[in-house]
């Protein structure tokens, strides 16, 4: 196998933004290694993976499990792939009001969020050398700051998603990693 130059790892992204981002990274030559807990997504992603001279692949996969990360790059590892970019796009949510939030929902979106946004990370930045150049983007949105009609639980883990930009911006340097480490702060998106 012929090694695979530019690899990244996209979570939350078998549809909408993050399905964007796949169709652009592809534009730049990424191998994208597309993670999604929707298997009824796998069959559109490879049908985007298939037009790319780049290629990739779907993983079905939750990433609010805490050894989800782990798993998906000790595989990528065994293969020989090196992913050099991490986007944690993953963002469940139910539309709610502060009535309606439930415990499940309130766990859904905020493990969902930032579980997988911490633990993704991590295992990004432990399977890098120090001396490779690397960039992790968080999906963030305008909610981090402003009052809207989404729900208390997605509020809270887009703010927590900025946090752990922070911390790894600063952490990353502090162990002599050279990665990037940026939050986008999304506005709101008009989705089907």
């Amino acid at each position: 196998m012929t090694k695979i130059e530019k690899v990244a790892i996209i979570t939350g992204a078998g549809s909408g933004i993050g399905l964007g981002i796949v169709e652009e990274l592809l534009k730049e030559k990424f191998y994208c290694c597309v993670v999604d807990s929707n298997p009824e997504l796998k069959n559109g992603v490879n049908t985007l993976l298939s037009k790319s001279d780049s290629k990739g692949r779907f993983i079905c996969e939750d990433t609010s499990d805490w050894e989800s990360a782990t798993k998906i790059f000790s595989q990528l590892s065994i293969e020989g792939l090196s992913p050099s970019l991490l986007v944690n796009n993953v963002s469940p949510r139910k539309k709610s009001t502060l009535f309606e939030e439930t415990e499940e929902s309130w766990d859904t979106t905020v493990n969902g969020s930032l579980k997988s946004c911490f633990t993704y990370s991590r295992e990004f930045i432990k399977n890098l050398n120090k001396n490779e150049f690397a960039a992790i983007v968080n999906i963030g949105s305008v909610c981090a700051e402003l009052s809207t009609h989404q729900s208390p639980s997605y509020h809270v883990s887009k703010i927590g998603v900025e946090g752990l930009t922070r911390y790894f911006a600063v952490e990353t340097k502090l162990l002599g990693y050279q990665v990037t480490v940026n939050c986008l702060r999304l506005g709101f998106i008009v989705q089907n």
